[in-house]
């Protein structure tokens, strides 16, 4: 299974992709919202972790782009914000 994870913290973004591969996934990582649809056009994935609260992106704008962009891709959200 491939994993996509997109958070602007690269240390978020490690962590995860560490503890993914530790389950046998190929994780793939992005911390800029504008890299997402060039990744998405170059590789499919099974599951996205995407971070709500990124700089310069609303995480609902992705969320409309993953909607049409991955179809099928389960998709988990993620954020460090207790706001």
């Amino acid at each position: 299974m491939r994993l996509l994870i997109i958070d602007d913290e690269e240390d978020i973004c490690d962590l995860i992709a560490e503890v993914g591969e530790r389950h046998g996934l190929e994780a793939r990582t992005t911390s800029n919202a504008e890299n997402v649809p060039q990744l998405l056009e170059c590789a499919s994935c099974d599951v996205i972790m995407l971070d709500l609260m990124m700089p310069g992106t609303d995480g609902v704008e992705l969320l409309r782009l993953l909607s049409e962009k991955a179809k099928g891709t389960q998709l988990c959200l993620i954020s460090g914000s207790d706001a």
